[in-house]
């Protein structure tokens, strides 16, 4: 069985792949997360702020590729009766809504 990078048309880039982020020690004792351009992204971050925010665009990606992948089995399946499926599902799409900054409805 081919996997679905094989047989995609033309695989897009991930957006951690566009953008990858960087968390590194500045010289003032905190860390910030820089991108590929060195363009500073968050500065004045305790370690644990900064790599969490270097991991954004991979989580996201990851969010994107769960909620296909649970959505097409849910689809395959002819729909759940495992209500953690829908909960799943509307996780995934709050926090993809969240990330691209858009109204959630829980403001």
């Amino acid at each position: 069985m081919a996997n679905r990078e094989e047989t995609s048309p033309a695989r897009k880039p991930t957006i951690a792949e566009q953008t990858p982020w960087i968390a590194e020690p500045s010289s003032d004792g905190f860390f910030r997360v820089v991108n590929a351009e060195s363009i500073i992204l968050a500065q004045k971050c305790v370690r644990e702020e900064a790599q969490l925010f270097a991991a954004a665009p991979e989580t996201l990606d990851a969010c994107y590729l769960a909620l296909e992948e649970i959505q097409q089995w849910d689809e395959v399946m002819g729909g759940s009766e495992d209500p953690r499926t829908q909960t799943a599902i509307d996780a995934l799409k709050l926090a993809i809504a969240k990330a691209e900054g858009k109204s959630t409805g829980d403001e």
